[in-house]
């Protein structure tokens, strides 16, 4: 899906807020000129939004995951309401999931999904908002972390209708451990994780059996460290 908005339509709020002045005499009046002009804006911005998402939709030229990440990423940008846009942009998703035939959201919390995983979402915004003003952004790091939450909610949905169906499957362990309930987490996340995400994702484990897992997996191979410090995150060697 091509980029949607040309840049001078970025820079147009930022000019109404150079330009316009406050005084004494008018001020309020200009201030309200400012205003009906950012929401004048961010109207044409959501329609171009809109349109573009559905062309492509249309044309079938681009999976509908893709369109669906790339316009949820422009709307986060846009940032059209004073309040509230990240939980429209989760109910956003949802619906354009429905819509295309993805109806995991129905039977799997996604907004707990990115609940659990906030700071590797705040992260892959950031690195694909950098540039956005300018149409020179990546829409790739974004694009990856929902799909990879949009994998993770159909991979639970897969286990809670095996278990529904008879249990374990033939050949699984009888009894999962900790240290392959992480190992599998691992696994199924497109995207690396920290310590702070495995532990939100499974509280009923201590610190002390991740850190544990994580040396043994890394030891063996398993799995990739990225980065250090506090920015450290592992990755399943693919």
């Amino acid at each position: 899906m091509a980029t949607i908005l040309p840049p001078f339509l970025h820079h147009q709020p930022i000019f109404y807020l150079i330009l316009i002045k406050y005084d004494a005499e008018n001020g309020l009046m200009m201030q309200k000129m400012r205003q009906y002009e950012i929401i004048r804006l961010h109207r044409i911005l959501i329609e171009r939004a809109c349109s573009a998402y559905t062309q492509a939709i249309r044309d079938g030229h681009t999976d509908p995951l893709l369109a669906i990440a790339m316009f949820i990423l422009d709307f986060t940008c846009i940032h059209p309401f004073n309040d509230g846009n990240g939980r429209m942009s989760r109910l956003l998703t949802l619906l354009m999931l429905c819509r295309n035939g993805y109806m995991v959201g129905k039977y799997i919390s996604i907004e707990h999904l990115i609940e659990q995983s906030k700071s590797t979402y705040y992260e892959a915004l950031a690195a694909s908002t950098q540039g956005w003003d300018d149409n020179a952004n990546d829409y790739a790091p974004f694009t990856n972390y929902l799909l990879g939450i949009i994998l993770s909610a159909c991979k639970e949905f897969d286990e809670r209708i095996n278990l529904t169906a008879g249990g374990r499957a033939q050949g699984a362990p009888r009894v999962a451990t900790k240290g392959t309930r992480i190992e599998a987490l691992l696994d199924q996340s497109l995207v690396p994780l920290s310590k702070a995400d495995i532990l939100a994702r499974m509280p009923d484990t201590s610190t002390t059996t991740i850190e544990r897992t994580l040396k043994s997996l890394l030891d063996s191979g398993t799995i990739i460290k990225i980065g250090a410090g506090r920015s450290t995150r592992y990755v399943k060697r693919r």
